[in-house]
């Protein structure tokens, strides 16, 4: 899984260090969740079945910490609200494939603005009919 931290590599030569080991941020274990269940979504459509219910925890998207804070800028909440919009489809049950491209989609555009790392995974979750 692809992480956005950044990290201060330099260590003093004269301590011993343990290894720094990643610790993953709310929003990025969240949205490791969402990559889950856009996968088994991905693939209930391709066997046309319905996807299902979103997960309730997804909704709670803006009140999760991420690496760098990006939760509290403007232009996150914006587009975690066209996020929550799509999912809101996808609950409702009418034109899951739309709803779920158009989920994937938001991912894509809020990705190419904060922390492009994962939009490979993203990118693989395209759902075409």
């Amino acid at each position: 899984m692809y992480s956005c931290s950044s990290r201060d590599a330099a260590k003093s030569n004269s301590e011993e260090t343990e290894p720094e080991m990643y610790e993953a941020s709310e929003m990025s274990l969240l949205m490791r969740d969402m990559v889950e269940f856009s996968k088994a979504a991905k693939s209930a459509l391709e066997q046309g079945k319905e996807i299902g219910s979103v997960p309730a925890h997804f909704y709670d998207l803006k009140k999760k910490k991420a690496t760098r804070d990006e939760q509290e800028d403007e232009a996150f909440q914006a587009m975690a609200d066209q996020y929550l919009k799509s999912l809101k489809g996808i609950d409702r049950g009418d034109s899951s494939a739309y709803y779920y491209n158009l989920s994937i989609s938001n991912c894509k555009t809020c990705h190419s603005s904060y922390c492009g790392g994962p939009m490979a995974v993203i990118s693989k979750l395209d759902y075409t009919e």
